[in-house]
């Protein structure tokens, strides 16, 4: 339901009125300019879906504000922050349990994603919502944003489906903050673009081309558009005259479209005349082999066949007809004063790992390490490395618990930090990281504590790396309440109000929200809407009881459910059988304060709607999306049909972590500050005994089968391909 509601003797909704709500809470100083490490008891005004005023009150003060909401928790006032921002999530996989056979033994991404253990791991057991039909991919898509609703998360990087407008929002999908046609001074304020995020930049192996011929051609002082055309006046020279011509018709025809529309704003100006002013001018004087015309030149086969030289390779080809479009959109993307970036994953795995150096070299080749990119992981990067990002204004989102679950080694932080970088955190995906980023800060604080670094790791800066931080990466953090823009990342007027409430617990303001978990987690409202909280707060709220779905519940099948397991054709058909009917939710009372999600009734979906109507299973409803994966997760994943049994998930993990004894078992037990031995100091051990055994099984079986092309990891044959050394020894102790 929209928060902005006044009790009044009818409850009715502000967005309809124009009228304010104001929320009595206590505000961290850093947000009314006192002291940045205490709490101040403060007037929140919010009207429709901004935060239009913050100031402190004194008690005396507190009763000339009529109508006001008191945010209290077991009597106390808690305290106010902004939404949490996620910039490195995987919502489809982000289901299933952390996975058992991942101990800090791989290199990097690559070899991992190639082992048959992981496949059956995770594609065994998701593939019951990737793939099918709409009712199970939105349950699955829907499970994610409330497991990052429950932990404070309001704003998320990864794709969506079938979300919108349903809990919290998403990066990509370029909501959860928005700007006005003007400003403050009447001015109008551009669009930007939404933020871009693809996992992979480009292919592992399909980069030769850039890595041994471009590269080098990229001396000090050149562009990638210059390497590139000094490689084809070399390969291709008697394409590069006619490539020039075609390109040049088009930027003059960009030209004149310019002039045309600067011609027709003038005369009248508006906002839509205004924005076609804006796209036409990042078509302007583009650089030759960055037109359309070029791109479509180049990636048609038959012109590279007859315009450049025979023994130019199979790599040159492969890079013009399938990635030379994609990355040249990209170069002008970054290159867009009104882009809000792009979000990728890189030299993801360990610092000696040959790939992950090269990985990194390509993407400098490409020029793609400017301003607007940030990466996610980076753990592959040295101190020069890291001091080049640096220089070029590039972020970083640090994933330390599944950078340590899955190679044994994170970024260097310290570092990082120290040199300015700007660094975010993201929870990547529960495979093999945390459910949400304030799960995520509590291994980051862990590990600063256990190699003393926490000096620098300071809970405010740990805090930021959740707020601020993240909003300036993706450029919407909320600066100024005139310039026409309304961001996120603090709790200032005409910011977005996305804001939760968390129960003191520690008086200074970072500490208590980087040590606090689901428990203190007493409300979560996105773009204005409350989307979960405290009962006792959405009862104060006017949130009736029929709206509010208990968390968590628990759902558990007969023992017979695998006899159920054959597959189904039509899913509503399917879960109402009279052995699922059976299946009810069970409340679990894990919380000091009872806790619900609100249901929206906004469903607008035909599919849904007709769904519910034959099942009578709501997904707006949270406790009826958790029966319908649990079912389809215990007895139609692959690993069920193939009776797998070494790599079932026997139930669907719990919404919120303090419900799921085996996570938290290990979540606890990974990282320890206080000496004791920890999974992280196991893993080394692990790590070398894994590559030990399965190296030494690859020279048996090349020593036995000379005849036939020899098995060699991963790592290895992404060196080879590059021509880049790989000692086989230390791919096993030092890589």
């Amino acid at each position: 339901m929209k928060v902005f509601v006044v009790l009044l003797s009818l409850i009715c909704s502000l967005s309809s009125f124009g009228k304010e709500t104001i929320f009595i809470a206590r505000v961290p100083g850093e947000y009314i300019g006192k002291t940045k490490t205490k709490f101040y008891l403060s007037a929140i005004i919010v009207e429709n879906d901004l935060i239009k005023k913050v100031t402190e009150v004194s008690v005396d003060e507190i009763t000339s504000y009529k109508d006001a909401i008191h945010l209290k928790v077991s009597g106390h006032y808690a305290g106010i922050y902004p939404g949490l921002i996620d910039l490195h999530n995987h919502p489809k996989q982000s289901l299933l349990p952390l996975w058992e056979h991942a101990h800090g033994q791989f290199g990097n991404r690559h070899e991992w994603r190639g082992w048959s253990v992981y496949s059956h791991s995770l594609g065994g057991n998701m593939n019951p919502w990737s793939g099918n039909g709409k009712v199970e991919v939105c349950a699955a898509f829907r499970w994610a944003e409330l497991q990052a609703a429950v932990l404070g998360t309001t704003l998320m990087q990864g794709p969506r489906y079938c979300t919108n407008d349903f809990s919290i929002s998403h990066v990509e999908g370029g909501d959860g903050f928005y700007n006005d046609k003007t400003n403050a001074a009447g001015e109008f304020v551009p669009k930007e673009t939404n933020v871009q995020a693809p996992t992979d930049l480009f292919q592992p192996e399909d980069m030769t081309y850039i890595y041994k011929v471009i590269r080098p051609l990229k001396t000090e002082g050149k562009t990638f558009h210059d390497a590139l055309e000094l490689s084809l006046e070399k390969t291709c020279s008697s394409a590069i005259n006619e490539i020039k011509v075609l390109s040049k018709q088009e930027n003059d025809n960009d030209q004149l479209d310019y002039l045309k529309r600067l011609d027709i704003y003038q005369k009248s100006p508006t906002f839509s005349k205004f924005h076609s002013l804006e796209v036409a001018k990042t078509r302007l004087n583009t650089p030759y082999l960055f037109t359309k015309s070029a791109i479509k030149y180049l990636s048609d086969k038959n012109n590279l066949t007859k315009n450049c030289l025979g023994n130019r390779g199979d790599d040159f080809d492969l890079y013009f007809t399938d990635y030379h479009g994609s990355i040249v959109n990209k170069i002008l993307l970054l290159q867009n004063p009104n882009s809000s970036g792009i979000i990728a994953h890189l030299s993801e795995g360990r610092r000696n790992d040959p790939y992950n150096k090269v990985e990194f070299e390509i993407a400098k080749t490409l020029d793609l390490i400017v301003p607007g990119m940030s990466l996610v992981h980076a753990v592959g990067l040295n101190k020069s490395d890291l001091k080049f990002l640096k220089k070029q204004d590039v972020g970083i989102v640090w994933s330390p618990f599944s950078n340590l679950l899955l190679y044994g080694e994170t970024v260097l932080i310290e570092e990082a930090i120290k040199l300015g970088i700007n660094v975010a955190l993201g929870s990547d995906w529960t495979p093999t990281g945390s459910k949400s980023v304030l799960e995520e800060v509590k291994i980051a604080k862990r590990y600063a504590l256990k190699f003393k670094i926490d000096d620098v790791l300071t809970d405010e800066v740990l805090f930021k790396m959740m707020s601020e931080n993240p909003a300036r990466m993706i450029r919407k953090f909320e600066k100024s309440e005139n310039d026409g823009r309304h961001g996120v990342g603090s709790v200032k007027a005409d910011g977005m109000a996305s804001f939760i409430a968390i129960e003191i617990k520690n008086e200074n303001p970072y500490t208590n929200i980087v040590e606090a978990t689901e428990n203190e987690i007493s409300l979560v409202v996105s773009n204005g809407d409350v989307i979960y909280g405290n009962i006792d707060l959405l009862n104060l709220l006017g949130v009736p009881s029929s709206r509010q779905d208990w968390v968590p519940v628990q759902y558990e099948l007969d023992e017979n459910s695998s006899n159920l397991a054959g597959e189904y054709e039509d899913v509503s058909n399917y879960l109402t059988r009279s052995e699922f009917q059976k299946v009810t939710a069970k409340k679990l009372t894990v919380f000091d304060q009872p806790k619900a999600f609100v249901v929206t009734n906004k469903e607008d979906n035909s599919e849904l709607l007709a769904f519910k109507e034959s099942s009578s299973l709501d997904l707006e409803r949270p406790s009826d999306i958790q029966k319908v994966l649990h079912i389809l997760l215990t007895t139609q994943s692959r690993n069920v049909h193939n009776e797998k049994e070494n790599y079932l998930v026997e139930t669907l993990p719990p919404l919120v972590s303090i419900a799921d004894k085996n996570y938290l078992k290990r979540f606890d037990a990974f990282i320890k500050s206080n000496g004791q031995e920890d999974e992280v100091e196991r893993n080394y051990v692990y790590r070398l005994e894994w590559r030990r055994q399965v190296q030494d099984e690859r020279d048996s079986y090349n020593e036995n089968n000379p005849h036939i092309p020899g098995r060699y990891s991963i790592p290895y044959r992404l060196a080879n391909a590059y021509g880049v050394d790989y000692d086989l020894e230390l791919g096993v102790v030092g890589y």
